[in-house]
């Protein structure tokens, strides 16, 4: 009996053999499938960054390098602004993510930070940052929430995804919710995923990323609070598109992908509709392979126009989304190709494009300001550290800008922490916001008070969503100006575009100098 138990057991591994043999000869046989193409590339991309190039830390070096370059000369007068460098992030702490808070901090997400004895020791973190005393505050965690996406939820702020393995990287299935100071576990999604991108407008969709067993995931996660037994669904169709793709929401309630996203695979350009999976592609972009460009709304376009500029290429481009037939138009260039770039939005409703490296893998210390009613690209002053792969930046209450991290060599990380101060900051005639309600709704007239400089007005209210940053994108993004009805305004803009949440309110005198903000939810 002994003796045909084992017999039998010969046979079965015979037969798993030959299949499994067959299966690979059959896998070699045939053209890769888009998503097999997709990781592979991208797994090339990110030993590529693993074996990057060490930082330049000093203002001396940079300047070698613009002047190597040839690169502009920042533009003259208060508009070129100034950079500096008041602080800096405890020792080894990289940032890959970051989202501003409800009392105007920063939460900050790092898990093992790219960093394989972090992960084999078990020792994971978030922070906070707090840009007014400067200081930074470390925080454990027990799951590896590194390369996750972070995503604002309404007044809460979620990170979905992780880390389960490296070298080959495979997703977790994690799903925490960082709320007044506490962090919350909550059921794990149906796939584990990294590098996935989110997004929210009442509900949640997450897409791409790499899954728990190492292959690209082309399903389309969804979170809705409603329902009552398990919140997440997957959809019964694929979408497949490279990770952490870029994408923006409209007011029909699809998904916009600009065209960027990470590594140099083609990125899907078009309109997705989660709840079908249909798709409406949009012409007009001359590279979709943009190595983490950046993607935004421009400023004043209620949500309506969307930019995109680098991802090593130096060219941007626009589109409005609403016209009958969106296609992109070439925008002004950058004076260098630029992947890692990041971006975010100062009150005058320009965007601050700044850090990244160039296709050479050389730290970029140029900045500019990129303005949608000249829709052109204006050179302020330089930045004088290296941020490249796994940095963040994003908008204090003051209206200044903040560049954290740089990680362009896994073990390498940059502690230096920059800031941007546009022409309005330090201004003695700034407008003062001094009564908002510190909830609205849409729709719904609120009054504000505002003191103001001799002979001034108020000219605008805008109201400029939070953010959530993950690999230099913001995801949750974009200022909206309310409409004035006698002594009160209301926002009106699409609950689709302008979701639930928290804001900066904004108010810009008659001479256009902004205020800084106070922050309220929108209801």
């Amino acid at each position: 009996m002994a003796s045909r138990r084992i017999l039998v057991a010969m046979v079965v591994t015979a037969i798993m053999a030959v299949t499994a043999s067959a299966s690979a000869v059959s896998a070699r046989s045939r053209p890769p499938t888009e998503a097999e193409t997709i990781l592979q590339q991208t797994l090339r991309d990110i030993d590529a960054k693993a074996q990057g190039v060490k930082p330049t830390t000093n203002s001396l070096t940079a300047r070698r390098l613009q002047a190597a370059a040839a690169l502009p000369p920042p533009t003259a007068g208060a508009l070129a602004g100034r950079w500096s460098s008041p602080c800096s992030l405890p020792s080894g702490v990289n940032p890959i993510g970051g989202a501003v808070m409800a009392d105007g901090k920063l939460w900050v997400m790092s898990g093992s930070g790219n960093n394989t004895g972090n992960f084999n020791a078990g020792l994971f973190e978030h922070g906070v940052f707090d840009p007014v005393a400067c200081t930074y505050a470390r925080l454990p965690l027990t799951r590896d929430l590194f390369c996750s996406v972070l995503v604002r939820e309404n007044t809460a702020l979620r990170s979905l995804g992780g880390t389960l393995a490296y070298d080959p990287f495979k997703g977790a299935p994690y799903d925490v919710r960082w709320l007044g100071g506490q962090l919350t576990g909550l059921p794990d999604m149906p796939v584990g995923l990294w590098y996935p991108s989110g997004f929210y407008n009442g509900k949640i969709t997450v897409v791409s990323g790499i899954n728990q067993n190492g292959s690209l995931n082309t399903k389309v996660l969804t979170w809705d609070p409603s329902r009552t037994a398990s919140k997440w669904t997957v959809s019964g169709y694929n979408f497949t598109t490279s990770t952490y793709p870029h994408a923006l929401p409209t007011s029909g309630g699809r998904l916009f992908f600009t065209g960027v996203g990470f590594g140099t695979s083609p990125n899907k350009v078009g309109f997705l509709t989660p709840t079908l999976g249909a798709f409406q592609a949009v012409p007009g972009l001359s590279d979709a392979r943009r190595d983490q460009g950046a993607s935004f709304f421009a400023g004043g376009s209620q949500g309506r126009r969307v930019v995109v500029a680098g991802g090593a290429t130096t060219s941007s481009a626009y589109v409005d989304m609403y016209a009958a037939n969106p296609s992109y138009k070439a925008g002004p260039s950058l004076p260098l190709p630029i992947r890692y770039l990041n971006h975010s939005p100062t009150f005058d409703q320009r965007e601050l494009l700044f850090g990244g490296e160039d296709t050479s893998g050389n730290p970029v210390t140029w900045a500019g300001l990129y303005r949608p009613t000249t829709n052109d690209i204006v050179t302020v002053n330089y930045s004088s550290f290296a941020h490249q792969y796994h940095t963040i930046g994003f908008t204090d209450l003051k209206g200044s800008v903040w560049m954290l991290g740089g990680n362009p060599q896994r073990g390498v990380v940059q502690s230096a922490i920059e800031r941007f101060d546009p022409w309005y900051v330090g201004r003695s005639d700034r407008p003062v916001i001094t009564f908002i309600p510190s909830s609205i709704k849409r729709s719904t007239p609120f009054s504000l008070g505002v003191r103001l400089a001799s002979g001034r007005s108020v000219k605008a209210v805008r109201l400029y969503r939070m953010g959530a940053v993950t690999h230099q994108f913001n995801s949750a993004q974009g200022d909206f100006e309310a409409v004035r009805s006698g002594a009160q305004w209301s926002l009106t803009v699409s609950a689709n575009v302008a979701v639930k949440g928290l804001y900066y309110a904004v108010a810009v005198d008659s001479s256009g100098v902004p205020s800084a903000a106070k922050i309220v939810q929108l209801g």
